[in-house]
């Protein structure tokens, strides 16, 4: 967007987009929710998983996402609808809107019509008003700068009927959670894998060293019983007349020598 200057006659840039990866247009597919503070910056809502993981696990998001459990419209337990704050609107391309509708008389209009994706208030002013209901799959989504609208998308519910309410900073959050897990599990496990290593290294060596003391000490035995006879201490004591001056013969390395 350009702004006309007449002191100047002269254009000034006022803005442009796309101001991040996100404002590229429908970015991670349907159902995909695009992270501008995460890399990758796609991931499925909650309730959804990529429809192609191949092309999902080398970037590529244009297939984007499906419902991870079975749906089926107005099924007890398999019809219902989930809460998500903080995202921006979908590509409204095909929704209706009606101003004079509330939102719970949005929510059922939404429900009768087994074509009906989503819903939420048109405007979101006071407590709220008017009816927006999207059909089809729910394209370009992102999280939004400034939230304030929700979205209600629809899907299976809980077995008790209720319906969880997400953010998309809660996606992000979750999203961020998730990656740091799958880090930290490979990472723990080198960690045991290192450790058990260090501890069998530790105890093959502590056992080779004994071995090699023993078998230093068998030999010693085993030349003490051909080459030198073995003498008590009181056998010595006596003999040197406990290590009397006049049995000393010298003095070596390794101490006094007696007869």
């Amino acid at each position: 967007r350009y702004n006309w200057i007449p002191e100047n006659q002269t254009w000034r840039l006022y803005s442009s987009v796309p101001r991040d990866n996100c404002d590229n247009y429908n970015l991670c597919g349907a159902y995909g929710n695009c992270l501008v503070n995460e890399s990758p910056p796609c991931e499925c809502l909650t309730g959804f998983k990529p429809k192609l993981f191949r092309n999902w696990d080398a970037l590529d998001w244009t297939q984007g996402c499906v419902q991870s459990e079975e749906w089926r419209c107005q099924a007890k337990n398999k019809d219902g609808f989930q809460k998500f704050s903080g995202l921006k609107m979908p590509d409204t391309t095909k929704s209706w809107v009606s101003r004079n509708l509330t939102l719970d008389d949005c929510r059922v209009k939404c429900w009768e019509n087994c074509s009906c994706t989503a819903y939420a208030n048109l405007d979101i002013r006071g407590e709220g008003s008017g009816c927006q209901i999207w059909f089809g799959d729910l394209m370009d989504l992102r999280v939004a700068s400034v939230s304030g609208q929700d979205l209600y998308i629809r899907m299976p519910v809980s077995p008790t009927g209720s319906s969880n309410k997400t953010t998309a900073n809660e996606e992000s959050l979750k999203g961020g959670q998730r990656k740091k897990l799958l880090v930290a599990i490979p990472v723990s496990f080198l960690l045991v894998i290192m450790i058990v290593l260090i501890f069998s290294y530790c105890y093959w060596r502590k056992r080779k060293l004994k071995g090699n003391i023993s078998q230093e000490e068998g030999d010693k035995v085993h030349e003490d019983k051909f080459e030198l006879p073995f003498f008590d201490f009181t056998t010595i004591v006596r003999a040197t007349n406990n290590f009397s001056s006049d049995k000393r013969l010298g003095q070596g390395g390794f101490g006094p020598v007696y007869m």
